[in-house]
């Protein structure tokens, strides 16, 4: 009954070896500073929100089509 900590915890250590990969690829794009992906937030919302939210399909295409909209 209630959270399962052992589960928990697996995904957290699980998922960490993501997370680190991805703060690597993010700091070499940008310096690194306490406000590092605060430029990234409203877009991430934006993607989540006008992708539909729980429709991975729909969220993939509005990256894709974010992403070709930031290329010069």
């Amino acid at each position: 009954m209630g959270i399962a900590t052992s589960r928990v915890d697996a995904l957290t250590f699980g998922l960490a070896p993501d997370c680190r990969i991805a703060g690597v690829a993010l700091s070499q794009i940008d310096n690194v500073s306490p406000n590092l992906g605060q430029s990234y937030i409203i877009d991430s919302f934006m993607v989540v929100v006008f992708g539909g939210v729980g429709n991975l399909w729909h969220a993939g295409r509005r990256v894709y089509a974010r992403h070709r909209q930031q290329i010069p």
